[in-house]
């Protein structure tokens, strides 16, 4: 699989939210990577969704669930449309767009 094992629980914690929803995915070089069997480890996990408000709701839920779970989340860039944080917990990090 084309995630550290940090990358994994972070996908997972917010996984189960993400599908509730229905309005967010995973893509880019993460899902390509798994989707071809890659090896490469992507530095960024990018998440899309289909509205401006599923993302400010996913974002807030996101953030308030990993902290939960003992992460620190630092955002970036926050704009409309668009959020960057890197989620951290002790030496591993990731960045989420």
């Amino acid at each position: 699989m084309a995630l550290t094992e940090f990358q994994q629980a972070v996908c997972r914690i917010i996984a189960a939210n993400r599908l509730e929803q229905g309005e967010a995915y995973v893509a880019g070089g993460v899902a390509l990577n798994l989707l071809a069997g890659g090896r490469r480890i992507s530095r960024d996990i990018d998440l899309f969704h289909d509205t401006l408000e599923a993302l400010d709701a996913t974002w807030q839920a996101d953030r308030r669930l990993l902290e939960s779970h003992g992460f620190a989340v630092q955002a970036v860039h926050e704009r409309p449309g668009y959020v960057e944080a890197v989620v951290s917990k002790g030496q591993d990090k990731v960045l989420m767009q």
